[in-house]
């Protein structure tokens, strides 16, 4: 073998192998850019650097021997020289037929090569345009937030805020609680941050919260005696939740730092379940929700913190509407809030729930027997199911020993639902006494005195029902008024001899100036 023989074939096998290199190179770039499995500090800037660097590389060699052609022989047929063509002539040259230039690679495979590098460029543009406003968000991200963006636009943002730990050793529960959201995040369209800040007031993470537009700040304190955790939710009006607690002993617990992360994750995506609920995004809150509790499930959260679970089952119950149920989603809720109550036996409110439920669908007993366990356990919510079971009672007297001892405990209800059963059973005298009590007991309530006027007009006290619509202004706003009138419109069609009245009110309501 020559010489010159040897040296190219020296030339060829490192050819090959930069080749090789190169090629497995940007594969593991692709990969790596795609799926993120590495963590990096700024994931999605390097991903996309990553996808637009590999792709240029891929797209400038091949298109390199796309082009590359055969040296011509001193007998070429050929030996015209072609013009120099336009830039774009250019650039299709290799994917066309020539007569004057004998590419190295065959026509087939040069247009199979253009194709492949033409489909890589469109998803190299594509994915740089779908990625941008997640990289800008993250350029630009204050350095004490880490983040972990999910795919997607308008995403809920979460926020891991450092506990606030006062003596003893640092304990690093906000960092594995932000790596618990950020494992759970694919398909959940939330995106997750931790806060190098701690706060030990609800009103400093609340302000904090609002300040970065996040839909979650959780936030705790740790000190000798325990600690504790919260969920801080600007858009709930109980926006301070405190989701975890816990004395130094248990702090000690090898096992905790094991579960609790998970917990704290669980219950967060539990949370954002329900901001969707209130953002009417309700098919989406479901599905988030369940596919939730299915991995809770999964990671035996039951066991190790069944009152957490519980939380998740008495939220699907509360994700469907207990008046409008069909077959199927009736059996969902009546399970979630049978579930709820065997994993949390001081969760009263999932048999109330239930009762609820059974009192729209006509099932009696059922929901009498749902009421009265609650009567007989649950103070909190004696009142309410009071009332309810009295609404279920045949016995005149019987409802009228329920809603009296209503009464005693939740004045403003109880007296508007015996107002409301006097009013069904024509006692209108009895009814405006009970409505105006209900007033004194919340003077802001607007439809305790839509009911009282209701009552005047059809007890024939027309001059009072004036002064109570009169009284009723201040508390409406446009839904409410065309709400009392539409009703007061009814009224007038069912009883013709109110009419007159009626009209009058429904006249100065609509020229009334709303506060």
């Amino acid at each position: 073998m020559t010489e010159e023989k040897t040296s190219g074939s020296i030339s060829n096998i490192i050819k090959s192998i930069t080749d090789i290199t190169v090629s497995v190179g940007a594969v593991v770039a692709y990969i790596q850019g795609i799926f993120k499995i590495a963590e990096t500090p700024i994931p999605n800037t390097v991903s996309l650097l990553l996808i637009v660097a590999s792709s240029m590389i891929v797209i400038s060699r091949r298109w390199g021997k796309l082009n590359e052609k055969k040296k011509k022989t001193q007998n070429s047929r050929n030996s015209k020289t072609p013009r120099r063509g336009s830039f774009l002539e250019r650039l299709l040259a290799p994917i066309r037929p020539s007569k004057y230039d004998p590419y190295v690679q065959s026509l087939p495979r040069r247009r199979m090569e253009a194709g492949f590098i033409a489909a890589l460029t469109v998803f190299t543009l594509g994915w740089s345009g779908v990625n941008a406003k997640s990289v800008m968000t993250e350029l630009t991200t204050d350095p004490a937030l880490t983040c972990s963006y999910a795919e997607g636009e308008d995403n809920l943002l979460v926020i891991v805020a450092d506990v606030k730990e006062t003596g003893g050793q640092q304990w690093l529960v906000s960092s594995k609680i932000y790596n618990e959201l950020v494992n759970n995040q694919a398909g959940n369209l939330y995106d997750v941050c931790h806060l190098e800040e701690a706060f030990d007031v609800s009103t400093n993470a609340l302000n904090k919260a609002t300040e970065r537009n996040a839909d979650i700040m959780i936030w705790g304190i740790k000190d000798a005696a325990g600690y504790e955790m919260h969920l801080e939710t600007p858009a709930f009006e109980d926006h301070d939740k405190t989701i975890s607690e816990a004395t130094s002993e248990e702090l000690a617990s090898s096992d905790f730092l094991v579960h609790e992360p998970k917990q704290i994750a669980y219950l967060t995506e539990f949370a954002l379940s329900e901001i969707l609920l209130l953002n009417g995004q309700t098919g989406k809150s479901q599905t988030r929700l369940r596919d939730a509790i299915s991995r809770a499930e999964r990671d035996g959260l039951g066991e190790t913190n069944p009152t957490a679970l519980a939380r998740g089952y008495f939220l699907q119950g509360l994700m469907y509407d207990s008046m409008n149920l069909s077959d199927s989603d009736r059996e969902t809720v009546l399970n979630a809030y049978e579930t709820a109550f065997e994993l949390d036996h001081t969760l009263y409110g999932a048999r109330f729930n239930r009762g609820l439920v059974y009192l729209y669908s006509g099932q009696v007993d059922e929901a009498t027997a749902e009421f009265t366990y609650v009567i007989e356990n649950d103070d909190r919510l004696k009142a309410g199911a009071l009332i309810n079971r009295a609404s279920l009672q045949v016995d005149p007297e019987a409802r009228r020993r329920d809603l009296d001892e209503a009464i005693k405990l939740d004045p403003a209800d109880g007296y508007f639902f015996s107002g409301i059963d006097r009013y069904q059973q024509e006692d209108y005298e009895g009814a405006i006494e009970d409505f105006e009590k209900a007033i004194e007991a919340d003077p802001g309530e607007f439809y305790y005195y839509h009911l009282l006027g209701q009552a005047q007009l059809y007890a024939g006290e027309t001059d009072a029902a004036k002064r109570t619509y009169e009284r009723i202004i201040p508390r409406l706003d446009e839904d409410r008024r065309e709400q009392v009138i539409a009703e007061l419109r009814e009224d007038a069609e069912f009883k013709p001899e109110i009419a007159p009245a009626v009209e009058e009110i429904i006249r100065a309501l609509q020229k009334a100036r709303l506060p």
